[in-house]
């Protein structure tokens, strides 16, 4: 109904190409793309592009401490507020990966192990762990304090941060983290460094991100 024109041109160099169009107009904020046939055209949403799609947050401001070589979850709450266990969920959909980003602050005057868990459906997996070798802890990390007084984790805190990528699958899943010491003699701490009297005594916090991303 006004002056100009919308036109579609073929290539300058020689050849035959089809194009093939949707059957429809697709949705709002969506774009075009090859679909899995090239040359066939189909909508797809931003999501496809590998953005993240939701995030889930939890994090532990209070001390926790663990002293016996016998993995047990972290005390707290879950992203909510919610529950005796620290722990962040999060509901996935299709094939979608999630980035696990757990920062944890450690203290302890000799071997101090965390794992990093995620529960689907009741099932426990490990993440993150590294080769399983015979008489040996395959888990997330472990670290020496020093022991006494010069050791690092006396005075002050370990910083744990280990982003893992996941691939849960569709669902509901729980992340958590477990920890554990070397024996009864010896004490491993969670948001506090060993000697804990005035002026040494650091009270830190701990978290979990979750970051869903589309497949």
């Amino acid at each position: 109904s006004t002056s100009g024109h919308t036109a579609i041109e073929a290539p300058a160099s020689a050849g035959s190409n089809t194009i093939i169009l949707p059957a429809n107009n697709g949705s709002a904020n969506q774009y075009l793309k090859n679909s899995s046939t090239p040359g066939t055209l189909e909508f797809a949403s931003l999501g496809a592009l590998g953005q993240v799609v939701q995030y889930k947050h939890s994090t532990k401001t209070d001390v926790s401490s663990r002293q016996h070589s016998t993995f047990v979850d972290v005390p707290g709450t879950d992203e909510n507020g919610s529950g005796s266990i620290w722990e962040c969920n999060i509901t996935t959909t299709g094939s979608n990966k999630v980035l696990v980003i757990a920062s944890v602050n450690v203290g302890g005057t000799n071997m101090n192990w965390l794992k990093l868990i995620r529960n689907t459906g009741g099932t426990d997996n490990d993440l993150g762990k590294g080769d399983t070798v015979s008489g040996k802890r395959s888990i997330w990390w472990g670290a020496y304090g020093g022991g006494g007084s010069t050791g690092e984790m006396y005075y002050g805190v370990d910083t744990v941060n280990h982003p893992i990528l996941d691939s849960p699958g569709a669902g509901t899943h729980s992340y958590r983290v477990q920890f554990a010491s070397d024996g009864t003699s010896h004490t491993c701490y969670i948001n506090r460094s060993v000697y804990d009297a005035d002026p040494y005594h650091p009270r830190t916090i701990s978290s979990i991100t979750l970051l869903e991303l589309s497949a």
